[in-house]
């Protein structure tokens, strides 16, 4: 198989030659450049560094780092208009598309700040007069987008991945604070589902865009949208299926119209009392698949719905990556093999971007034991 089929043979369920691998295929699969610039001594890569992602700090990974791994995935990066530049502020933090601003906290990684964009006790007329991005400010990239995805396609044999805008949950933690937005739902759900109403009107209009221009070219469609914590979901199902999934229903309606790709949903922690209804809007692949946190083990997952969707992940990126050894590494891409991978329906990968703390001995652990693994 090349590529591209081992990577679509797993996400039909089929078995491939080997485990389809990904390695910055999108925001969630990355690597930090401190840990990035570690694994380039290991390899010899030389070269400057450049970043994929500001906010995230991760590292544009080297084509001969990919080829070396024999990774299976390569993204297609987003063209950004001139009007969507982030904003670097005086006091060093950084204001995106949307208004968010984010500042630099530790390791380098960009948070949220509480000074959110959307403060005040949220009133309908509050989304009216806010300064949304303006999707038509796309047009003048749309080309080069567009070339740079079949060229991708049709030069290259890689399963291609694109990042689709569909944040639902964050980006009302985004606009209005964690906090503030959790009690939005509950006691102001009006305001709550207007916004919500609006964000993914203008999501679905930029998104649009992307997929008129590129669509027949990609294989997997990202999307982020966070909906747990380690212990448990962020909120219970009924709100979950009152406020969120009837507008990830309309969303990959959407997407399908306009692409044959696969549907990925990045979603960190326990999100297990969610995935029947994953099944039910549509969505293909779940990502990260964290094995530490609660009711996510990945035997139980396999067992329960391997063959319905699929798991890409689930390379522990909290505890065997930073702190075990080699030895460590190799022994927990096996037995995700054997849970998740040998009748096809898992891509692996780290389970989120690589830290700082992991030395490059464990990258090249996980990817090699990886590839070696013949099914």
């Amino acid at each position: 198989m090349n590529h591209r089929e081992r990577v679509l043979a797993a996400l039909h369920h089929e078995k491939p030659d080997r485990i389809p691998m990904d390695l910055g295929g999108f925001s969630d699969t990355g690597i930090i450049v401190g840990a990035y610039e570690k694994l380039k001594a290991k390899l010899g890569i030389d070269g400057d560094t450049t970043l994929m992602d500001h906010l995230d700090q991760l590292a544009m990974i080297d084509e001969r780092i990919l080829r070396h791994f024999d990774i299976d995935t390569r993204r297609l990066p987003r063209k950004t208009p001139q009007k969507w530049r982030e904003e670097l502020l005086d006091d060093g933090s950084i204001r995106d598309m949307w208004g968010v601003i984010w500042k630099e906290v530790a390791e380098g990684h960009y948070y949220p700040s509480t000074n959110v964009p959307m403060k005040g006790e949220g009133l309908l007329s509050d989304i009216d007069r806010y300064r949304w991005p303006d999707p038509n400010d796309l047009d003048e990239v749309l080309p080069a987008f567009a070339e740079e995805g079949r060229c991708l396609h049709e030069e290259t044999d890689y399963a291609i991945v694109f990042s689709f805008p569909g944040r639902l949950m964050s980006l009302g933690t985004y606009l209005r604070g964690f906090e503030t937005w959790l009690i939005d739902m509950i006691q102001n759900p009006s305001f709550a589902e207007a916004l919500l109403d609006r964000g993914l009107e203008i999501q679905l209009a930029i998104g649009g865009k992307w997929l008129s221009a590129a669509g027949q070219y990609i294989d997997v469609i990202h999307i982020s949208d966070d909906l747990g914590t380690q212990r448990s979901p962020m909120i219970s199902p009924a709100l979950y299926r009152k406020i969120i999934k009837p507008r990830q229903m309309k969303m990959f309606k959407f997407i399908r119209e306009r692409t044959n790709a696969k549907i990925l949903l990045h979603s960190d922690g326990c999100v297990y009392p969610f995935i029947e209804d994953f099944l039910e809007v549509g969505i293909d692949i779940l990502n990260p698949l964290q094995s530490g946190v609660k009711n996510m083990e990945p035997n139980k997952l396999g067992e329960e719905f391997g063959g319905r969707i699929c798991f890409w992940g689930g390379i522990d990126t909290q505890h065997t990556l930073p702190f075990g050894t080699p030895q460590d590494v190799e022994s927990e891409v096996k037995r995700r093999i054997l849970e998740l991978g040998l009748r096809g329906g898992y891509v692996l990968s780290a389970s989120h971007n690589i830290q700082n703390d992991v030395a490059p001995e464990n990258i090249c652990a996980m990817f090699e034991s990886a590839r070696q693994y013949l099914l």
